[in-house]
């Protein structure tokens, strides 16, 4: 039995020689940022502009434009099918204001927070 003995002294000479290897946070580049604990997003596709939405009818996004996650997209859609399906009132659908002529916008995601990028929008 002195042969499993004779391979603990090999391998604790190995690990004695060893030279003790920093903790893992200070291995980190520091050019790679930390993921925030309370992030919204990480990427622009996690975003969106947020249309106005009725039981009658919906519109797409226009100014002044609002921003969220795909989530909350999900869920206006979500809540707008639950609370109209038990609603029987006639309506009318909801006007829509059109884009301003030369107008872009679109949803992105700088420093894990949904914001609106906008371009030619008063």
């Amino acid at each position: 039995m002195a042969f499993p003995a004779a391979r603990h002294a090999v391998a604790l000479t190995l690990l004695a020689g060893c030279p003790d290897l920093p903790p893992r946070e200070e291995v980190r580049s520091a050019d790679v940022p930390a993921p925030l604990l309370d992030a919204d997003c990480a990427r622009d596709q996690d975003c969106a502009l947020l249309p106005y939405v009725t039981c009658c009818g919906e519109c797409p996004p226009a100014p002044p434009f609002d921003v969220g996650t795909r989530e909350d997209l999900d869920a206006i859609f979500i809540e707008q099918e639950e609370r109209c399906a038990l609603d029987r009132r006639e309506c009318t659908p909801p006007t829509c204001d059109p884009l301003p002529p030369g107008c872009y916008a679109r949803a992105g995601c700088v420093a894990g927070r949904c914001v609106v990028e906008v371009d030619g929008c008063d």
